[in-house]
C-alpha cells in the first residue's frame, strides 16, 4: 500500500513481510523553472508539449454544461 500527502510531500510505503518506509521529497517551483527558462534558458520541467492531454481535460470541463441538481 502506498499513501501519499500531497501538501506534505510524504510518501510511505507499506509492504508485507517488510517495515513500512517513509520518504519526503522536496518541491520544485514551477513558476521558478519558467522564470529561470525565460532568463537563462533552464529546461523546462514541463514543457508546452507535454501537457495535451491535461489541457483538453481541463477544456472539456471549462466547456461542459452546467450540472443538473438533484
Amino acid at each position: 500500500r502506498i499513501t501519499f500527502w500531497y501538501k506534505q510531500d510524504r510518501v510511505l510505503v507499506q509492504r508485507a513481510g517488510r517495515g513500512p518506509e517513509e520518504t519526503v521529497h522536496g518541491r520544485t517551483d514551477l513558476l521558478e523553472n519558467l522564470l529561470d527558462h525565460l532568463e537563462h534558458g533552464t529546461p523546462l520541467l514541463v514543457p508546452p508539449a507535454s501537457t495535451g492531454a491535461f489541457m483538453r481535460v481541463v477544456e472539456a470541463v471549462r466547456n461542459a454544461p452546467e450540472p443538473t441538481p438533484l
